[in-house]
């Protein structure tokens, strides 16, 4: 029989090897079994259910059922699973992955004078993924931000609509919180060029996923990205509704560092045929699976080029809509790209 002390130990124990192994479900599984042995079946049953849909394709009939079920058991036992963590935010900020709270949402709900003690909070400790979208975290309050200690696991960042600006990102770029991270995202702010540059030199190795999105950065700044000796792990790109043309598409495609890209939005940005042709010769894009360049000024000769491609052959959607495009040409790149073609 477990004594209290011993049972807390054993979980911590267990906490302790899913934290050194996050993506690895044998120590949840593992977990889970313990659990039920141990009269928790509702706590195994969703460690259970959650793995299941994390593994399970999107349009698996079985999800609804799980999905259901998943629902029923946190709408009972959410709270008491959070444990201490509901003393950095309410219930309904968290959202559990694999069995655990492992997703921080704050999107437009903290104060001020909490930035600082929410993101140091030991009870963090387990957390990969912080959503502070729209909190007005800029000036002051970026610095807020920079100087606490970061949750130890924190992997994915995102911090949309927030007013950043250049310093703000600079600031941001040197800063702890930015270490580790595999996904960053600062679309709908104020970065320019400047901003860009600093980004193309923050310490985050590991990043794979960078959302610029709706900013205000043009053809320095996407050439700074390209030329980054910090982003060669990058493989989802996102600068849409930018101010970047030909000449920033063309840095960007010319850029050995970039190889890695599979997933590439540069919708919203006035790159024309010129810029079109730059990323269908480029001989380091071969990698990329998507590509967006909908509202890119593109007509039916960029499109054509595009389409025939043979640097893009892994290419599994191509998305061109809302370009100067002739029926004629929209039924030829159909032909040649079939069902990879958004149009």
């Amino acid at each position: 029989m477990f004594t209290l002390i011993q049972r807390d130990s054993v979980i911590h124990s267990f906490i302790n090897a899913i934290l050194a192994d996050p993506a690895d479900d044998t120590v949840r599984l593992t977990f889970a079994d313990w659990l039920d042995e141990h009269e928790q079946p509702d706590r195994a049953e969703f460690i259970r259910i959650q793995v299941k849909l994390a593994r399970a394709l999107e349009d698996d009939p079985s999800c609804k059922d799980l999905r259901s079920r998943e629902n029923e058991l946190l709408a009972i036992h959410k709270t008491m699973w959070l444990g201490e963590k509901v003393e950095v935010a309410p219930p309904s900020c968290w959202e559990f992955r694999r069995g655990f709270p492992e997703v921080l949402i704050l999107t437009s709900a903290i104060e001020m004078s909490r930035i600082a003690s929410t993101i140091s909070s030991p009870h963090l400790s387990g957390v990969f993924f912080i959503d502070l979208s729209f909190n007005e975290i800029s000036g002051s309050r970026t610095s807020a931000l920079t100087t606490a200690p970061r949750p130890p696991h924190l992997t994915r960042l995102y911090l949309s609509g927030n007013g950043i600006n250049d310093i703000d990102i600079a600031e941001l770029s040197n800063s702890e919180i930015i270490q580790k991270l595999s996904s960053f995202r600062v679309d709908l702010n104020q970065i320019g060029d400047a901003g860009a540059q600093s980004l193309a030199f923050m310490q985050a190795d590991n990043l794979t996923e960078l959302c610029l999105s709706w900013n205000n950065i043009g053809d320095a700044g996407a050439i700074a990205l390209g030329e980054s000796p910090r982003l060669v792990n990058l493989c989802n790109l996102a600068l849409c509704r930018n101010q970047i043309s030909a000449a920033g598409v063309t840095g960007l495609a010319a850029s050995p560092q970039l190889s890695r890209i599979r997933i590439l939005d540069l919708s919203g940005n006035s790159i024309g045929d010129a810029g079109a042709e730059a990323l269908a010769h480029s001989n380091h894009l071969s990698e990329l699976t998507n590509l967006n360049l909908s509202w890119c000024q593109i007509s039916d000769i960029g499109a054509k080029i595009l389409a025939e491609s043979p640097r893009l052959a892994r290419l599994k959607t191509l998305d061109i809509r809302c370009n100067q495009l002739s029926d004629e040409c929209v039924s030829a790149c159909k032909l040649q790209l079939g069902a990879r073609l958004v149009f």
